[in-house]
């Protein structure tokens, strides 16, 4: 199995443009994605910094609950907590969010 994730704000290996980054407008970059399972039943996907100067992964952001049927998201999330238009849950919480997920 492979999941392949890209986005057309930059290419695969670059660097994340200012834009989406806290120097800039802090907003998630259009993001798509293909060959999830057919057995999928809902998608999660973590955004960490593994360069990050910590002892624990440095987690930008995290969208789960994201529909199965979902090939993307075409619009920015910047608020802490978002619904998505494609239904699923966007949160901007560091550093614990991950070790929060399973709460909500």
């Amino acid at each position: 199995m492979k999941i392949t994730i890209s986005s057309e704000a930059f290419d695969d290996g670059r660097p994340i443009p200012a834009k989406y980054t806290a120097d800039g407008q802090n907003i998630s970059p259009p993001l798509s994605w293909t060959g999830q399972p057919a057995e999928t039943k809902e998608l999660s996907l973590i955004v960490d910094d593994p360069d990050a100067p910590t002892k624990t992964p440095w987690v930008h952001w995290v969208m789960y609950k994201i529909p199965s049927g979902a090939a993307g998201l075409a619009g920015p999330a910047q608020r802490r907590r978002d619904v998505l238009s494609v239904g699923g849950i966007f949160r901007r919480d560091r550093p614990a969010v991950v070790e929060r997920l399973t709460a909500d």
